[in-house]
């Protein structure tokens, strides 16, 4: 069920207007407020050391606001979180020796993505690794699987391949067990300080690390979203994505192909 729980004008909430005044306790009070309404979701925090190790681990015991807004402003862990059955933001990742990890690849991507309504995104550098993060907000909350089945069949649709290490899509499109319910996959948290994350202007070249002009940006972003479009391609999307499964449950690139390329009255006869 989709909700648009807040006004256009509860959402722009530009850099510099707030009731708290200019000191730096409101100041860092307001980014954490701002901050964690996107960033949330409390459950199976993900965790690494900031160093050359790969192994995250994951916190299995719940996380306020505030304890993910401080693990978030410690330069000695990394943390990142999952999403809950809701969502108001998504992702995409690009890792550095993808073939999308250049500008021709990112600026095909939010072609793709404005498919569905999202009509502006934040470039970053994940972190020294330079990998590509895509990120987009949304004006009220939307399921986060049909999300994620939306996202895989626009991209797929466009022509870009989605798996580990080229594109991958936060929320993912998680496998169902109504015995073991499995957990969305977790992603880094953006412009930590000291993991190397930037924003990234139109160049995608790094220009600034602040929190300030990020969520500044955020709150602009998520008012260029065409929610009714996307609320309606939502609501079929995850039929769609099961339909689409059912008929090559192993490659959706090689099924888009074959939609444009075989029997096309066959193939729309499943997705209609």
């Amino acid at each position: 069920m989709l909700q648009n729980s807040y006004s256009h004008s509860s959402i722009n909430n530009p850099i510099g207007e707030t009731a708290w005044g200019n000191s730096e306790t409101a100041i860092a009070s307001e980014n954490e407020e701002r901050f964690t309404h996107w960033f949330n979701f409390p459950y199976q925090t993900i965790h690494k050391k900031n160093d050359d190790s790969k192994d995250w681990f994951t916190l299995n015991f719940r996380l306020s606001k505030e304890q993910i807004f401080k693990k978030w402003q410690n330069p000695e862990t990394l943390i990142g979180l999952r999403f809950g059955r809701e969502t108001n933001y998504g992702l995409i990742d690009v890792d550095h020796g993808s073939q999308y990890h250049n500008q021709a690849g990112l600026t095909a991507i939010k072609g793709a993505l404005e498919n569905f309504g999202i009509n502006d995104t934040i470039p970053l550098r994940s972190s020294f690794s330079e990998g590509f993060h895509l990120l987009y907000f949304l004006p009220g909350k939307v399921n986060s699987y049909s999300l994620a089945c939306l996202t895989e069949i626009t991209l797929k649709e466009a022509g870009l391949e989605v798996k580990p290490g080229q594109l991958e899509i936060f929320p993912n499109v998680k496998s169902y067990s109504r015995e073991n319910p499995t957990a969305f996959n977790g992603h880094r948290l953006p412009l930590q300080p000291g993991s190397g994350s930037y924003l990234l202007d139109d160049d995608f070249q790094p220009y600034s690390n602040s929190i300030d002009t990020f969520l500044s940006q955020s709150y602009q972003c998520a008012l260029s979203v065409d929610f009714d479009l996307l609320s309606e391609l939502l609501s079929t999307a995850r039929d769609r994505h099961k339909k689409i499964r059912r008929i090559d449950p192993d490659n959706l690139v090689d099924l888009f192909s074959y939609k444009k390329t075989r029997d096309v009255k066959r193939w729309q006869a499943y997705i209609d």
